[in-house]
């Protein structure tokens, strides 16, 4: 009863709770040192076990509301909640090995730190960087609190992965899902995270690999053929790139504009003579935006000179993305053109952008790697944080 109570209430978050250590059958009387305390059916608890049990008790419905809290989107009301179900749920843990086989207070550390890391998120967009330092601290400590009273959680693994990723700490980020995907491998999303980290850190081996582990896990998700694609492309694997990226556009041809775009470019370079993968039957069609603008570009109908000054046209986090994305298409058109000074300069610029968080910016490193035989390293987040 207990257990299906606390998967009810941990649904708001949409949390999946790690199974604890079963409990021992026993004798019909606990004793542990402490004073022992009959139930009235036929057996009886101890002192430390009696107050763990009302602590939990008590605990369950303060998670519920910080839960709904949450959900709400209001962070400081569910900490409080969740701050007074860790004080309950701490009033039995006196340290005895017998608690832990109980101790869901990790759930609760765990809530607690996205309560805060969404409340970091909150600071940034406000410009309060000290604010969002601080709770950014703040949820790396619940989250690593989780972990301590239940190590093989793997969804509070994740999220300090994703932590270290946002630092800039790539080898730790990685690290830690690798570890989330040794005790969750049927996870979709830790998987994602471990194999976009290792693209990011120019691993594109491990990182085909794992993005084939999420294709077969979720063999309806275009996401997974296009990520493969992109790391087929990294490792100079044309053919395969161009078979992941058609199964992309097949599965979600309405959401497929990049593998679009990354096709195109690899049909030419792996068959010369090969069309822009139907892109002039579509991109008229398209919206005004940033898509149909690559796009325009690609079938001929925008110049160069056009199409970096459209990408610099919004200004910010935006035109540094752009024209991170618009140097590299630049740089591959001079690849195809055989001018590969041009392209190393496009390709420059497009790390200058430090948008890290592109596929562009990695595919930019491969080419580079491809035209001087070094990989430029990782883009510095905590660089990009202060930008």
């Amino acid at each position: 009863m207990k257990l299906r109570y606390l998967i009810s209430v941990l649904g708001g978050l949409g949390v999946a709770l790690a199974p604890g250590p079963a409990r021992a059958e026993g004798p019909a009387a606990i004793v542990f040192g402490h004073q022992i305390i009959p139930t009235g059916h036929g057996d009886a608890i101890s002192q430390q076990e009696y107050d763990y049990e009302q602590g939990l008790h008590l605990s369950m419905p303060e998670l519920d509301k910080g839960n709904r809290e949450y959900s709400n989107g209001n962070y400081e009301g569910a900490i409080t909640y969740y701050d007074k179900a860790i004080a309950y749920d701490n009033w039995g843990n006196l340290a005895h090995p017998y608690n832990f086989a109980y101790n869901y207070c990790y759930i609760a550390y765990n809530n607690r730190g996205l309560a805060e890391r969404a409340l970091a998120g909150v600071k940034r967009e406000m410009g309060d960087l000290k604010a969002a330092l601080e709770y950014a601290k703040k949820a790396v400590a619940d989250f690593t609190r989780s972990v301590t009273l239940n190590s093989n959680y793997a969804f509070a693994i994740n999220q300090l992965g994703e932590l270290r990723r946002e630092s800039g700490d790539w080898g730790g980020a990685r690290n830690k899902f690798n570890l989330a995907v040794t005790y969750d491998p049927r996870s979709p999303d830790f998987l994602f995270n471990l194999a976009i980290t290792e693209q990011r850190t120019n691993d594109f081996t491990d990182a085909a690999f794992h993005f084939g582990r999420l294709a077969a896990l979720t063999p309806k998700d275009a996401r997974a053929y296009f990520y493969i694609g992109v790391a087929k492309q990294g490792l100079k694997d044309y053919e395969a790139a161009i078979t992941n990226y058609k199964k992309a556009i097949a599965l979600a041809p309405a959401t497929a504009d990049y593998a679009r775009f990354y096709l195109a470019l690899t049909l030419r370079r792996f068959y010369r003579d090969e069309a822009p993968a139907g892109l002039a039957a579509l991109v008229p069609g398209w919206p005004p935006g940033w898509s149909k603008t690559i796009g325009l570009y690609l079938l001929g109908d925008l110049s160069e000179k056009d199409f970096l000054a459209e990408a610099a046209r919004d200004g910010g986090k935006t035109a540094n993305e752009q024209l991170c994305s618009a140097n590299y298409f630049v740089g591959m058109a001079h690849v195809l053109k055989g001018d590969g000074s041009a392209a190393r300069n496009f390709f420059a610029k497009a790390l200058a952008s430090n948008a890290a968080d592109l596929n562009e910016y990695d595919l930019t490193r491969a080419e580079l790697e491809r035209l001087t035989g070094k990989y430029p390293p990782p883009a510095d987040l905590r660089k990009k944080a202060g930008n």
